[in-house]
């Protein structure tokens, strides 16, 4: 048993070392969003992290209590009226906790044993581990299996806050009620009809009107009868001079620009929606690999199993200035 035992030790040791190696597949295949955090060239907010489970981020959601007063000379050294702030508000963002497993149990004694397969087995361990964060974290920041819950609490939850829940006009995102302030809500259509550029030009202008920010990527959903990203592609391609393929390169996504906006496939989004993500205003935290366990025995059996977790958050300090515009056809 003390062979098995350092057979499995050296299995899972070798495991932890490629899994954190790999991880990188998460940052390039589980959702676009994730890849574009990768990428040097954009502004997402990174690497906040945690105050008792949970991202927090201070706004200012109205003008000041009093407003700037124009002054006289006569009146220049009067003293002015106190000033209090007005529509401060800390947001709440609650990290998600995602944990995974590796199990090596007796009846895969052989195999770890084995110099002939014992590289294929470690690779399929790896694989399907990383697999499992992959595939949780691209689904959950697009249409996640929970919606985080407990405002004000400092419990983490188990899926990251979604973008289709952050941008939308009736939710409570980050503690703050969408419904409750008109300057809380993402630029949300629905039931839009046939894709045109006139739609994605209003709901752009819209954006840029309120000064704040602007839309510097699109998330465009690859539905059958509502294909967003192949509509918005074909409606620019007349008027298209050249092409820039740097940001492929660089990333190994396809994209196309319109109006200074990267438009990317959103592989997990097949709903006929377009999402605009001005990133300047998101704050993300997410590690780029997990964190380890020590290997340990499964008590009362034979088996070993090794623990890796994901700390993840995503956050908006300002969803008025995003775009979110859904029932494409």
């Amino acid at each position: 048993m003390a062979d098995y035992t350092n057979y499995v030790r050296d299995a899972l040791f070798s495991i932890e070392q490629t899994v954190k190696r790999d991880a990188k597949m998460i940052w390039t295949a589980a959702h676009p969003i994730y890849k574009l955090l990768d990428y040097q060239g954009n502004h997402f907010n990174q690497g906040f992290n945690f105050t008792g489970g949970k991202m927090l981020l201070p706004i200012g959601t109205a003008d000041q209590a009093n407003a700037a007063d124009g002054v006289t000379v006569a009146n220049e050294t009067s003293a002015m009226t106190l000033n209090t702030y007005a529509g401060l508000f800390q947001l709440e963002y609650q990290a998600a906790h995602y944990r995974s497993n590796i199990a090596i149990r007796d009846s895969d004694k052989k195999i770890v044993m084995s110099n002939e397969h014992r590289a294929n087995f470690l690779s399929y361990l790896k694989k399907q581990c990383l697999e499992s964060f992959k595939n949780v974290l691209g689904y959950d920041v697009i249409t996640p299996t929970a919606i985080p819950t407990g405002t004000n609490s400092a419990q983490a939850t188990d899926a990251i806050q979604s973008l289709r829940y952050i941008l939308a006009a009736a939710n409570v995102v980050g503690g703050k009620d969408q419904a409750l302030d008109s300057n809380w809500q993402a630029v949300y259509n629905t039931g839009s009809g046939p894709f045109s550029l006139d739609l994605v030009d209003l709901d752009m202008d819209t954006v840029k009107a309120k000064g704040r920010s602007q839309v510097d990527f699109f998330l465009c959903a690859n539905a059958a009868g509502g294909y967003v990203y192949s509509k918005f592609r074909n409606a620019i391609a007349p008027g298209e001079r050249y092409v820039n393929t740097d940001f492929t390169r660089k990333t190994g996504i396809e994209s196309y620009v319109y109006r200074g906006a990267t438009c990317l496939l959103d592989n997990r989004n097949a709903y006929g929606e377009l999402i605009g993500i001005a990133s300047d205003t998101f704050y993300v935290h997410l590690p780029t690999e997990p964190e380890v366990s020590p290997m340990q025995r499964i008590t009362g059996t034979d088996s070993y199993d090794q623990v890796y977790t994901l700390w993840a958050s995503l956050g908006c300090d300002d969803i008025g200035c995003n775009i979110r515009r859904t029932g494409l056809t």
